[in-house]
């Protein structure tokens, strides 16, 4: 995580990972107050592994399908 100092606004990206031949739960870092995971990009969802527009992630954390790889972007909350 990073926070640009102009703007005060931090970056996050947390990448899971799953290289077994079966699926693993994964839980997602705390964000700051004001900040939520956005769901963008899952290789285990074969139909639709990208995410045009990212999808706002609520759960503390998901279950990640086997040799799958999942990237969340934080983002500020809107209020």
């Amino acid at each position: 995580m990073s926070c640009d100092q102009d703007t005060g606004l931090m970056d996050a990206v947390f990448v899971a990972t799953n290289m077994a031949h079966y699926a693993c739960w994964f839980d997602l870092p705390k964000l700051p107050d004001g900040y939520d995971w956005n769901l963008c990009f899952n290789t285990g969802d074969t139909a639709n592994p990208y995410q045009e527009i990212p999808v706002k992630f609520k759960d503390q954390g998901i279950l990640v399908g086997d040799r799958s790889l999942i990237i969340f972007s934080a983002s500020p909350s809107e209020t």
